[in-house]
């Protein structure tokens, strides 16, 4: 593993194209949305990560996801998990099916249009689960829960 610093959008991209593997240990719920999840996945890079906060709602449903709860104390297997995807890289197919996913759930027009309703009207909370649903979410007065997905309710 080698630490470049800061690097600039073309040599970012780059490396997220070159990635196979994406691996991301999340314990808490803490976590509204994972842009770097969706990034990831919209370059073709195979997530191995946790089922904690927004991670379920985010990461390609064909994906299987670590349980939060069993870390730490199955530290070992969630590494062990990190190995195996290294040392089988993925299909083609693979990469695709969760470059797809991140692209059609994740449209950056529907993103902004989003964030737009939300500085609007901040009393409204959208989350993914609602929008697919297509109902109207109550609880948090703010939230960017699911922001992103294009099936935004009105």
């Amino acid at each position: 593993m080698t630490f470049h610093g800061g690097v600039d959008q073309p040599t970012l991209h780059a490396a997220m194209r070159r990635a196979s593997v994406w691996a991301y240990a999340n314990t808490g719920d803490v976590e509204t949305y994972c842009i770097t999840a969706v990034k990831m996945q919209a370059a073709g890079v195979i997530p191995v990560a946790t089922d904690a906060g927004a991670l379920r709602e985010v990461i390609c449903h064909d994906v299987e996801l670590f349980p939060a709860s069993d870390l730490p104390e199955r530290a070992e297997d969630f590494v062990q998990g990190i190995i195996d995807a290294l040392q089988v890289p993925p299909t083609v197919d693979e990469r695709l099916s969760v470059r797809r996913f991140a692209l059609e759930h994740f449209d950056w027009a529907a993103t902004a249009k989003s964030l737009l309703r939300m500085i609007e009207k901040p009393e409204t909370e959208v989350t993914a689960r609602s929008a697919r649903q297509g109902t109207a979410a109550t609880g948090a007065v703010f939230s960017l829960s699911g922001v992103g997905t294009s099936e935004q309710p009105q």
